[in-house]
């Protein structure tokens, strides 16, 4: 069906030019078409000889291999047993059927534009390969249809090319929806383009100073347009090589003109219609060795090439006939569409190079499905042409080593000034053919250049305003990722070297070249990544000490509490009142108990437990100490003014039932309104995992919407602790027996140092894990009982275990014979100091009164003196009369002591 130079050629060539006619010219059929090839199946047993295991017959086509993970399938779950994590294409139960896993992490899918050629292609799908395996981020392909699936890990293999070029709505979509999923159906999205060329440098442009891109970062390559010649052409005539033998003003060795070698040289490609029309007699009804039939839809009428039914006409047409046409005949050249990267009509237009491009595009070019098709059919029928094409590209690779392969053309050297003086798209795409010219000093060669990724403007802003510990790395890979050209042409040589199937042969060499390069591809993975979620461990030192330390001082407070109990008939502890300390040992314990809970694993349930625990418990702590040490304050200032009060238990009990049931009720609607959740913090660590990235501990915290509520409970722990500080500096004179200004005192200060400690973990808890500040507020706790135990019980345990034991040792000597006697002479004695006590105290009851008259007179006498004249007689009588009078008061004994005495007795 080829042509006879074709059929002549050596074996070698043949063989190597088969494949890659028979790789582009699939390459082609899919380019056109929405999805890639897939074998034909009966069972399992065809797809694993075809392609490898883990390839099923579905619906009579062999499945994707790779549906799970290049990695595993490729070097085998012993080496790398870890399957891909799940993107948003992938089915609902794809986790429960082992496809994928769930991030645990969950990190933002990031969505890749593939374009519409292989270099950029093959790097989306290696970008994909590496977020989806090595670090575990969503990641999708955005062909710009949903007909196109270019998604590595589709289950059907399909290998679409993308619909556009350059597709900036895409990433200006990304730019208003962060998350693509979220953007409206069937509006393209995506974060990064990975491979822009220079031609786009306008574009790129524009579309940072809108703001919906960062600045473009290098992709690795280098990309460099050309025009180029087959070897075959070459080797007829080398000096095509050189712009020394096309532009049309140099000198030629035999006499004629470039301009008449290009025409007779490069003639125009046909479509298969106008070949069946202008070139046969019967319109293709009978075959030839051009064609095997006519064309029978419109799309294979435009085709330049059908493999095994069209194999290419290129003809002379009267553009190329110089004899007609002495200055006006061209060559032709074939080239691409404006909205690519060419320079081709100004550089033959300034270089002098009398060759033009006749395509059915609007400056005559060719898409990138129809420039396949035209070199295909130079190819299948040795035809010489002018092709512009560029490097990386799989076609070049495709025809390495073969007398088919592109032979570079060196035309006018690039410089800066050239490259800044390059037409525009908008330029190259105008409706003024003029346009399309440009300036001379933009017609030189193109010059390499490093190719170029675009990313979203806003992706880092969306990755990094995630807490570190749950950060993605998806953003740093993207941008550091690189990929060099002779890297894409190992994949393109390996893709070319298959010959099974175009999508599974694509995957087959990505996902090799992935794999054998695997430590090149981790170091651009950031240092602690591939992280692996776990729970804090629960063994840690500082929670069992502090559990450890809560049940201790649990123990401690019980004991406390057994011992008042046994000796609550002693003074020390009567003084003290039994039933405040059982309610300061209450609060004690809840206190306590509200240590235990702060070490225990949080729950919600455990969460309001310690709550409560711990505001009820200081509550019950301070406000009896308080309301008790305030009563015997104001007892004291009454006696000062010599006046007794009389103060019943229950008013006491009252006001601390009072102050309890408020703090209840302020509990209650804190945890009616906003309980205390459990809510999970995530804290990276700096262990290594066995994935080579680190560990990152998950610790549960009790967390509330509002901080008011903390804020409300601490200010009322500070006002306790203020009003206990204030009432002990007002008793400090008071009679000793109860005066407990000082160990109130202690207990304020210990307290109000254990409750800044408090604070402090509040403020700093950002620095914190959750666990440790749940430890250390235990610890707290229990330091702050036991310092508390030992300021107010311990004393008091002490002196009333002295005079327990003082009282055993008396009773054992009165028991003796001699001491029979003594006793009951004691009684008579006590009964005899009990009635002369009653008797003082009406005495004093009687002198209270009398005080009160004494004191007005003694204040009249004052003031009767000051106005007269001390040297007068009637003078001197009033001074006598007042010190007589003072000198009476004087002999009753510290009366207000006494009557703080008295009233103290009478009400503790």
């Amino acid at each position: 069906m080829f042509g006879g130079t074709h059929q002549e050629a050596k074996r070698k060539n043949n063989v190597l030019s088969s494949v890659a006619l028979l790789r582009i010219t699939l390459l082609l059929i899919i380019s056109l078409s929405p999805a890639g090839a897939s074998i034909v199946c009966e069972d399992d047993d065809v797809c694993i000889e075809k392609y490898r295991a883990g390839s099923k017959c579905v619906r009579g086509l062999c499945s994707n291999p790779f549906v799970s993970g290049c990695l595993q399938r490729y070097l085998g779950k012993d080496k790398y047993p870890n399957i891909r994590v799940c993107n948003s294409e992938d089915p609902p139960n794809a986790t429960d059927n082992g496809i994928c896993f769930e991030s645990p992490f969950g990190y933002d899918e990031i969505r890749i534009l593939s374009a519409n050629w292989e270099s950029s292609m093959f790097s989306a799908w290696i970008m994909q390969i590496v977020l989806s395996e090595l670090a575990g981020v969503p990641s999708t392909i955005e062909s710009g249809s949903s007909t196109r699936n270019f998604n590595f890990y589709d289950p059907e293999n399909s290998f679409s090319y993308g619909t556009m070029t350059y597709d900036y709505d895409a990433l200006r979509t990304a730019s208003t929806y962060p998350d693509c999923r979220d953007a409206p159906s069937g509006v393209s999205c995506a974060h990064v383009l990975p491979e822009v060329w220079n031609g786009q440098n306008h574009a790129v442009q524009d579309a940072e100073r809108e703001g919906f891109i960062e600045s473009e970062v290098s992709n690795g390559a280098v990309g460099k347009l050309s025009w180029y010649v087959l070897k075959f052409t070459a080797e007829k005539d080398p000096t095509l090589l050189s712009i020394f033998g096309l532009t049309d003003m140099a000198k030629t060795f035999n006499g004629k003109s470039n301009r008449r070698k290009l025409a007779e040289t490069f003639k125009r490609p046909f479509t298969w219609k106008d070949y069946c029309e202008m070139f046969t007699a019967d319109n293709c009804t009978t075959a030839d060795e051009v064609a095997e039939r006519a064309p029978e839809t419109p799309s294979e009428s435009a085709k330049y090439f059908v493999r095994d039914v069209f194999n290419g006409k290129f003809n002379a047409t009267d553009e190329n006939d110089c004899d007609a046409n002495p200055t006006t005949c061209t060559g032709h050249i074939v080239t691409s569409t404006c909205e690519w990267s060419t320079w081709v009509i100004p550089q033959a237009h300034y270089l002098n190079i009398t060759v033009k491009s006749n395509g059915p595009g609007s400056t005559g070019s060719y898409t990138y499905g129809q420039q396949i098709e035209v070199l295909e059919a130079a190819v299948a029928t040795q035809s010489d042409i002018l092709f512009y094409w560029w490097t990386p590209d799989y076609t070049l690779q495709s025809y390495m080593a073969t007398k088919n392969e592109l032979q570079k053309i060196n035309l006018a050297n690039p410089t800066q000034k050239c490259m800044d003086s390059r037409i525009s798209v908008e330029q190259r795409c105008s409706k003024d053919p003029s346009d399309w010219i440009g300036k001379m000093e933009g017609s030189c060669d193109a010059a390499p250049y490093a190719l170029q990724k675009l990313i979203a403007s806003n992706l880092r802003e969306k990755i990094y305003n995630v807490d570190e510990a749950l950060r993605s790395p998806g953003y740093d890979i993207i941008k550091s990722i690189t990929i060099s050209n002779l890297q894409l042409e190992q994949i393109f040589e390996i893709w070319n070297s298959r010959s099974t199937d175009m999508s599974s042969d694509a995957r087959e060499a990505v996902c090799m070249w992935v794999a054998e390069n695997l430590d090149s591809l981790k170091s651009f993975i950031p240092r602690t990544y591939p992280r692996s979620m776990r729970f804090s461990p629960p063994g840690s030192i500082y929670i069992y000490m502090a559990m450890v330390l809560g049940g201790i001082v649990m123990v401690l407070v019980i004991f406390n509490w057994v011992i008042i109990w046994l000796y609550q008939e002693e003074k020390v502890i009567r003084c003290a009142q039994p039933m405040i300390l059982y309610l300061f040992l209450t609060g004690l314990m809840f206190v306590s108990m509200g240590a235990v809970a702060y070490a225990i694993t949080p729950s919600n349930i455990s969460c309001v437990i310690r709550m409560w625990l711990t505001y009820l418990g200081y509550t019950l702590e301070l406000v009896p100490l308080i309301v008790k040490v305030g009563t015997i304050n104001k007892i004291y200032q009454s006696s000062l003014k010599l006046k007794l009060v009389r103060i019943s238990p229950n008013t006491i009990y009252k006001t601390i039932g009072s102050v309890v049931g408020i703090v209840v009720v302020f509990l209650s609607v804190w945890t009616a309104v906003d309980p205390p959740t459990r809510q999970e913090e995530h804290v990276l660590t700096k262990e290594d995992n066995p994935n080579g990235g680190v560990y990152v501990d998950i610790n549960n915290s009790c967390i509330t919407t509002s901080s008011t509520w903390m804020s409300i409970a601490m200010s009322y722990q500070m006002i306790l602790l203020i009003s206990g500080t204030i009432l002990a500096f007002q008793n400090r004179n008071l009679v000793q027996k109860y005066n407990e200004s000082s160990k109130l005192a202690f207990v304020v200060y210990a307290q109000f140092i254990f409750f800044l400690l408090r604070v402090l973990i509040v403020i700093f808890s950002s620095y914190l894990t959750a666990n440790a500040a749940a430890a250390m507020t235990s610890i707290i706790l229990s330091l702050d009982v036991l310092v508390t135990l030992s300021i107010y019980f311990a004393p008091k345990i002490i002196v009333a275990r002295a005079s327990k034991e003082a009282k055993l040792n008396a009773t054992a000597t009165s028991m003796s014979p001699n001491s029979r006697r003594s006793v009951k002479s004691n009684d008579k004695l006590l009964e005899t100091v009990e009635n002369h006590f009653e008797n003082l105290k009406k005495t004093l009851d009687e002198v209270n009164g009398l005080l009160a008259v004494a004191s007005i007179d003694l204040a009249a006498m004052q003031i009767h003196n000051v106005h007269d004249k001390k040297d007068s007689e009637k003078g001197k009588v009033l001074d006598e009369q007042v010190k007589a009078m003072k000198k009476t008061l004087a002999d009753i004994q510290d009366p207000p002591q006494l009557f703080v005495k008295l009233n103290l007795q009478r009400d503790f």
